[in-house]
């Protein structure tokens, strides 16, 4: 049983660092360049309802620091964890994280950008409450590469 357990927890993995690559793969190469933090996000009216969420959580000061909460996030990420909901056959999501904020990517664009918050239930707890299969990403050199990337053209929106 043990065996079959390091296999399928190896299988996950090996599926969620591609997962990983691509979604991170295809937010990095866009068809078109953005040219707004508004074009990062999947459509520009989650990106509003995220905003002035955050900004009425105040976990943010003001619409700029939103985009500079993704680019040091992207900068500084510490975690990346792949999901995929099985029972719906939902689209993956990858959460890239730090100590204090999660951007999630839902195929080649931003879902949500959040504050982590202690009291709260995390992108993990949360997708394992939904039966959601997830893996932790290894942040090797070329998951950093396109992390990097991705940080690279989000710094060239700013004001």
């Amino acid at each position: 049983m043990t065996e079959l357990r390091n296999n399928l927890d190896q299988a996950l993995a090996a599926e969620g660092r591609k997962l990983a690559i691509s979604h991170l793969a295809m937010a990095a190469s866009p068809a078109e360049e953005a040219s707004n933090e508004k074009t990062l996000w999947r459509s520009p009216k989650d990106y509003q309802r995220h905003l002035i969420k955050r900004l009425e959580n105040q976990h943010l000061r003001e619409q700029a620091e939103y985009l500079e909460k993704i680019i040091a996030t992207l900068r500084d990420a510490t975690l990346v964890i792949a999901t995929v909901d099985n029972k719906r056959n939902a689209p993956t999501q990858i959460a890239i994280e730090t100590e204090k904020w999660a951007v999630v990517y839902r195929e080649d664009a931003i879902s949500t950008a959040y504050q982590k918050e202690p009291d709260e239930e995390s992108f993990i707890k949360q997708r394992a409450r939904l039966g959601w299969a997830m893996t932790e990403v290894e942040i090797d050199d070329e998951i950093r590469a396109l992390l990097r990337q991705l940080y690279q053209n989000y710094s060239k929106l700013r004001p």
